[in-house]
């Protein structure tokens, strides 16, 4: 039987109360919050958060190594008609669609495989293993597309959190409250009709593109051109699922209205520090994560916390929005 002190108790408590505000905050710095806070009233050494939001993966990471999310994101081709996640890694793949076929839970790795068998994994000799994840203790909730899972390492065997029954005990306590928050979440991310609406308010040709390149929606702009050149500059980022679990794609044409928006200006507006104003031009004219960090010459840590900041600060989930939330806020999107 599970014993706690009343220390222990209000820990708990609070934990379970920010994991209900999630799906108010939808803040990847809250994610990183909650699992901070579980990871310390396991005792683990390191963790992790994977999950599935506004179209696209997320991964946040505490005290360990960025390998795990390089891992996922090289390696992350898409999900199936059935909503389990595609890897190029087939073992990392047979993982995912493993605990995703248990449902919501705690899994000790040994659910997974034996011990000998996991470390022959390129995952864990690539990334778990110099991220710091060498043993681990997780929980999982079941997602209409993937899953949300909370990882947590250990640094030997003989850790008394991977070791004995109490990690999975206290993870358990918080299993209901976890599995309501990423559901709430991922009910609550942008759907395909939300995206199609904010469409028409944007100041650029704009459309909605499925996985075969397919117009699913598009605003008048984005119709009355005579066609898209190599020529343009274009944005293209990923949008919401579409029916069918099928994957697509925002396409936004910077035209001459939006080359002429002073972006600079507005992220100062809307609060944005002198660096993270950098960052946010740069995730707007689509570089990737590594991209902007061999052009700022900062680390890949370093600027994964500056995007997720500029996330946070304009209230916007995924990198499709920091545009129009720019512009709206600059009275020029919303009219």
């Amino acid at each position: 039987m599970l014993k706690l002190n009343g220390q222990e108790l209000y820990k708990v408590s609070e934990i379970q109360r920010s994991l209900f505000d999630l799906a108010v905050t939808r803040a990847q710095s809250d994610v990183r919050s909650c699992l901070s806070r579980l990871r310390e009233l396991v005792g683990a050494s390191g963790a992790f958060a994977f999950y599935f939001h506004a179209g696209s993966p997320v991964v946040v990471s505490d005290s360990i190594g960025e390998q795990i999310s390089d891992y996922f994101f090289a390696n992350w081709s898409g999900f199936d008609r059935d909503g389990f996640f595609l890897f190029s890694d087939p073992e990392l793949e047979t993982i995912n669609r493993m605990r995703r076929s248990l449902g919501s839970g705690v899994h000790h790795e040994s659910k997974i495989g034996a011990r000998d068998e996991i470390e022959r994994t390129r995952y864990f000799q690539d990334a778990f293993q110099p991220a710091g994840m060498h043993h681990v203790v997780g929980m999982s909730a079941r997602l209409p597309i993937g899953e949300a899972v909370f990882a947590f390492g250990f640094s030997g065997p003989e850790d008394p959190g991977f070791q004995g029954d109490r990690t999975e005990a206290l993870l358990q306590l918080v299993l209901p409250t976890f599995e309501h928050a990423f559901n709430t979440l991922y009910a609550n991310s942008p759907s395909a009709e939300d995206v199609a609406k904010s469409l028409q308010h944007l100041p650029c040709a704009a459309a909605l593109v499925d996985s075969l390149g397919n117009v699913v929606d598009a605003n008048a702009l984005y119709l009355d051109l005579p066609e898209v050149t190599s020529a343009d500059p274009v944005l293209r980022v990923l949008g919401p699922v579409l029916e069918g679990c099928r994957p697509s794609e925002l396409v936004l044409v910077l035209g001459q209205t939006v080359q002429a928006f002073d972006l600079t200006s507005a992220a100062h507006e809307a609060g944005l520090s002198a660096r993270l104003v950098e960052v946010a031009k740069l995730m707007v004219e689509g570089f990737s994560n590594p991209e902007i960090a061999d052009k700022l010459e900062i680390s890949i840590f370093t600027v994964r916390r500056h995007a997720e900041a500029v996330l946070d600060r304009l209230g916007v989930t995924s990198r499709a929005a920091i545009l129009p939330a720019l512009m709206a806020r600059a009275s020029i999107a919303i009219r």
